[in-house]
């Protein structure tokens, strides 16, 4: 009925737009056979299964944004006919969190590198109404697969959460740098965007916390919103279409329905008591001139305590006294505070390592903690888990070890790991201050 397979004008128009999809699809990863069995669902609405043991051949995200229709009681009824059909409830149950998991990774994601004007995103431009059916349709909400699927619905918002909160200096920074990306800007962040309607009933005492782990503090936080204010206060310079989302972001941030630290800095952010982004760093570069200047006194300080062959202890007392902000500490795990949410002893080293790569890395944990197995993600890939009942175990030491890993990998002339008595630090060095140390024999001890 919607699949209009003897039509051949249809279905030419059809192979046309998935010569364009397909191009993405393969772009973002998905091999060519994962791509083989999503072809005769688009063209003809057949969920091709043969040698697939348990897996749905097409998460459900992809049936319901490729369907022939827009109508959301039709995708409904498609739902109804992918359950009837499904290989067992395990498959079913997969390609619904699948969708959530589809949808919490590319909260952040820009539009494809092959997008054409019918392909701005893998969802064919559906996100809002993607949305409205995934997280607001009480009908599907209420089927017992979608229950199931629960844990990775909420998981999916958190995303949602923080990108629709930086969405409008997201998109305003975009749209600044390249005005004839424009066009594309509103499929990058496009879910969160879409979840901005709802983004007051989340901006919580809980999100507060979180975010401010993340962030550090209250002033980066205040930084980030000012920026965004910014843009907001400037709609008028960018089209119909920022200026309508700047306009939600602002409704949004100005609610009653917000925690009450969430109105603190957003009243603070309102009356200018935060530097935008820009600000801050044309302010920030004179202060590293003179941070600079001090750091260049520890080399003579270093060649002086080298020469009069001082212990290695106190070689690593002057380099933490002078590169405090490159000292990241491990097994930092003795006080219990450290190893209870939000697990300060086991995120803070990678987040702080992440930070000194200044690149774009995410870094993540399982909040829901399941078995007192907490888990952590660098970039959705799993490099830990920590049993919380057995924080002194092999377990552990194997994920600082990762941590140390990716610090030599990231920083091969520049970390250099002390291991001394009740005390474990890795140290990311200006390159003459580790080849001072390394000329001298100092280098990385072993962790045992």
């Amino acid at each position: 009925m919607y699949w209009k397979v003897e039509d051949k004008k249809w279905m030419k128009a059809r192979k046309v737009l998935w010569a364009e999809l397909k191009k993405c699809l393969l772009e973002h990863q998905y091999s060519k056979k994962e791509v083989k069995y999503m072809e005769p669902y688009f063209l003809k609405g057949i969920r091709k299964q043969e040698d697939i043991a348990w897996a749905e051949p097409v998460p459900l995200i992809y049936c319901l944004a490729w369907h022939p229709s827009d109508d959301i009681n039709v995708w409904f009824a498609e739902f109804q006919r992918i359950k009837s059909e499904a290989r067992c409830e395990e498959s079913m149950l997969g390609s619904i969190s699948t969708s959530y998991i589809l949808i919490k990774d590319n909260s952040y994601l820009y539009s494809p590198l092959n997008a054409t004007e019918n392909v701005k995103s893998l969802f064919l431009q559906r996100e809002q109404l993607l949305y409205q059916f995934l997280f607001l349709n009480q009908q599907f909400l209420d089927d017992a697969y979608v229950k199931q699927a629960e844990q990775w619905r909420l998981e999916a918002l958190r995303p949602l959460n923080s990108g629709a909160l930086f969405s409008i200096d997201k998109l305003g920074g975009i749209i600044k740098d390249n005005k004839e990306g424009e066009p594309f800007a509103p499929y990058f962040n496009a879910f969160s965007i879409q979840h901005l309607c709802h983004l007051s009933q989340y901006l919580s005492t809980e999100m507060y916390k979180r975010q401010m782990r993340r962030d550090d503090s209250e002033e980066k936080l205040g930084r980030m919103l000012a920026t965004s204010l910014q843009f907001y206060q400037q709609r008028q310079q960018y089209s119909a279409a920022f200026q309508t989302i700047a306009e939600l972001w602002f409704k949004q941030l100005d609610s009653d329905e917000i925690a009450p630290e969430w109105k603190t800095i957003w009243a603070n952010a309102k009356a200018g008591k935060y530097l935008t982004r820009d600000e801050y760093f044309s302010k920030d570069e004179a202060d590293e001139v003179d941070i600079e200047n001090n750091k260049i006194n520890v080399e003579d300080e270093l060649k002086q305590l080298l020469l009069d062959g001082t212990d290695k202890s106190e070689i690593i007392d002057c380099l933490a006294e002078y590169f405090e902000a490159e000292t990241i500490a491990l097994f930092d795990i003795e006080d219990l505070d450290n190893i209870r949410p939000p697990y300060s002893g086991f995120i803070d080293p990678l987040e702080q390592l992440v930070k000194l790569r200044g690149e774009l890395d995410s870094v993540s944990y399982q909040d829901e903690v399941k078995d007192d197995v907490l888990t952590i993600s660098l970039n959705e890939k799993v490099i830990g888990e920590i049993n919380l009942d057995e924080v002194f175990s092999n377990e552990t030491a194997d994920y600082f070890q990762q941590i140390i890993d990716l610090a030599m990998e990231w920083f091969p002339n520049q970390a250099l790991l002390s291991v001394e008595e009740g005390s474990t630090s890795l140290f990311i060095l200006p390159s003459n201050i580790f080849k001072l140390l390394e000329e001298s024999g100092i280098e990385s001890d072993l962790l045992n």
